[in-house]
């Protein structure tokens, strides 16, 4: 079977399909400049926003495991619990914080705690001040 003719809707030119690129709406000759520069541009902005939700996840990867230390800490639920929470919420995350968690212990040092709350009781005051 011979392979599959597509005309490159940049030049007119009929070409072997796998010598093509998907291209506005429709193939182009891999030889064309606006269409290197295209792929480029879509290329990067992949890349731009895979580093976006790489950067959402260690946020919240930071902020769950804060949360989860917390609990587990101040109000003394069981981590099993909480790691079955997040199993239903983030199940993506839970094995990195699971993690981070082992590296920083279950329990948070009375140190940790004070900080924690000093900066929440701060965080409560300036979200009040802006509702008033």
């Amino acid at each position: 079977m011979p392979p599959k003719q597509v005309q490159c809707i940049v030049c007119g030119e009929m070409i072997n399909k796998r010598q093509t690129l998907a291209y506005e709406n429709g193939r182009a000759c891999r030889k064309h400049e606006e269409v290197i520069e295209a792929i480029e541009e879509m290329r990067e902005k992949i890349k731009m926003e895979k580093q976006g939700i790489e950067a959402e996840n260690k946020l919240a990867i930071i902020s769950l495991v804060s949360m989860i230390r917390a609990f587990h800490t101040i109000r003394g639920i069981p981590m099993i619990v909480l790691y079955e929470h997040v199993k239903r919420t983030h199940p993506d995350l839970l094995s990195d914080i699971k993690a981070e968690i082992a590296k920083r212990g279950e329990k948070m040092s009375q140190d940790e705690v004070t900080t924690s709350l000093l900066t929440y009781g701060a965080l409560i005051k300036k979200v009040s001040k802006g509702a008033e």
